[in-house]
This record gives C-alpha cells, sequence and structure tokens, in this order.
C-alpha cells in the first residue's frame, strides 16, 4: 500500500450505486482516493486495490492512521475514487455502503469471502 497524503480542493464527479461499486472490480492499480473532512478540507493518498470498495477501505484505513489528518473520516464521509492518475472518471462512494457490506453483504465464492474478510480487517471490524 502506498501512503502519499495531500491536501486539495477537487470536488468528486461521478457517484456509483453499491451494487455496482462491489462488482466493479479490476486488475490492482494504483488508486487516488479523497474525502473531505468537516471543515471541508480535501484530503488525498493513493493506495493499490483491486476494487472500488477495496480502494475506499484502504484510505480509510489510511487516514484513520495518519495524524495528519485532522479529522478522520466516519460513516458518513463520501470517498472520491480514480483508478489511475491519468483517468477522467471519478467514483463517489459513502464509506457507509463500504462498511454495510463488510459487515452483512454477500460475498460469492472463496474469492468473495476472501475479499469481503480483506475489508473487514482495513476497516477494523470485529465479529
Amino acid at each position: 500500500m502506498i501512503e502519499s497524503p495531500t491536501r486539495s480542493g477537487a470536488r468528486p464527479q461521478a457517484w456509483i450505486g453499491e451494487d455496482k461499486a462491489k462488482c466493479y472490480a479490476f486488475p490492482v492499480k494504483l488508486c487516488q482516493v479523497s474525502y473531505r473532512d468537516i471543515e471541508g478540507i480535501r484530503h488525498q493518498c493513493e493506495v493499490q486495490a483491486d476494487s472500488l470498495f477495496e480502494a475506499v477501505a484502504a484510505a480509510a484505513a489510511v487516514f484513520r492512521k495518519t495524524l495528519w489528518a485532522g479529522h478522520p473520516p466516519g460513516p458518513g464521509c463520501e470517498f472520491t475514487v480514480k483508478l489511475a492518475p491519468e483517468a477522467a472518471q471519478t467514483y463517489t462512494i459513502p464509506l457507509h455502503q463500504v462498511e454495510e457490506f463488510a459487515k452483512h453483504g454477500v460475498a460469492k465464492g472463496a474469492p468473495g469471502i476472501i475479499r469481503k474478510q480483506k475489508l473487514r480487517e482495513m476497516l477494523g471490524i470485529t465479529d
């Protein structure tokens, strides 16, 4: 996982629903992930992930561990994910969707179960 937090003022461009986000898996890519804290400051980091939900979970873990982010993300935060630095399309995913999927979502097959467990570990969710 690459951790490089930055600040800027860019706005999210698109929102993606839970069903589409869960199945929107891709080969491991470098993703730029950001959120706005309660003061309106945008925090950004880069993570490696193979799905949008994994990118959000990894970024949430980075921001929560980094004391630099004065207001760590909570369930009400919306994360913006850009798959690669050169990609024009961004996706906005609420953290609560990722947490709900990690807690109660249905995983298909062994790879899905492993992916879901990985999300739970990144988000600090215990049984």
